[in-house]
């Protein structure tokens, strides 16, 4: 409607606030576009939250735990159903945790207050609480926005079955066939990328790592031709395994031929997705 055709049909003063009205926006109109919405947190923050509790249940800390819970926290374990309370009282208790770790953490945002964490845990404890650290345990963390505050309010705990455990030796086993080979091809680049940066071999000649292995191995002239596994044992252990057998090697040395044999044992870790070996260590068997 023009201007003039308008203020036919409507009363001047109360036109005129109308026209004001449509015109500008209000204070809390403007208030609200002044408003930028916040950054949510990143994963690795809730990680850190997780840890927190951790940290407050190692240290057997009431006040810290008290503020990490939410007053309406509910747990679900294997023992039933546990309150923000209980879990106080639970620090009565006489026990020791040694170390834990925060493993394959996954996030998963359900709203910008609502986010639900997903890992696996390791711990060592001792006194009552052993049995809690007795296997790995997979853990759901929900933690909320409220005031301000991350809280965490929901919590379940799922200990690792056998089954697990039998998927981590069998792959475990496959990664100490698979280094073998690269043995086998002198393929030096496969084996390399198969070791940890950290890992650690160890042999009648000392400790050393993992450049100065590979080094060690070339400067000698070694060609490894063939290989033998027997009597394999293997361990799984926190989220990896420990491969034990006696081993034949076949090659050449400075053009010279050999077979050793040891009794080995190699570690391997799973480690953000990725299988390495940590360490190993030879002892020369007797014929």
């Amino acid at each position: 409607m023009k201007l003039r055709s308008y203020l036919l049909y409507c009363p001047f003063l109360g036109c005129l606030l109308s026209l004001q009205a449509q015109q500008a926006p209000s204070t809390n109109a403007r208030t609200i576009l002044a408003i930028a919405p916040s950054e949510p947190p990143s994963d690795s923050f809730f990680v850190a939250k997780e840890k927190e509790v951790w940290e407050a249940l190692k240290n057997r800390d009431k006040g810290a735990i008290s503020r990490l819970l939410a007053d309406d926290f509910v747990g679900l374990y294997d023992t039933g159903f546990a309150t923000k309370s209980d879990h106080v009282k639970d620090m009565d208790d006489k026990y020791e945790i040694t170390s834990y770790d925060v493993q394959d953490a996954k996030v998963i945002r359900l709203s910008p207050q609502t986010v639900l964490l997903l890992y696996k845990a390791n711990c060592k404890a001792s006194g009552e609480w052993d049995q809690f650290c007795s296997r790995p345990e997979y853990i759901s963390s929900l933690w909320v926005e409220r005031a301000g505050q991350w809280l965490a309010l929901f919590s379940q705990d799922t200990m690792e079955t056998d089954g697990e455990k039998a998927e981590l030796s069998a792959k475990a086993l496959a990664k100490e066939r698979e280094i073998l080979e690269t043995l086998k091809h002198n393929d030096w680049e496969a084996f390399s990328d198969l070791l940890a940066d950290d890992a650690l071999a160890i042999d009648e000649d000392g400790i050393v790592g993992k450049k100065e292995l590979i080094d060690g191995i070339k400067a000698a002239g070694t060609i490894f031709s063939d290989y033998k596994m027997e009597k394999v044992k293997v361990i799984p252990q926190g989220n990896g395994a420990f491969v034990a057998y006696r081993e034949t090697l076949v090659g050449t040395q400075q053009g010279k031929p050999f077979t050793w044999h040891f009794y080995t044992h190699s570690h391997w870790e799973r480690r953000g997705g990725k299988w390495l070996m940590t360490m190993f260590q030879d002892s020369m068997a007797r014929e």
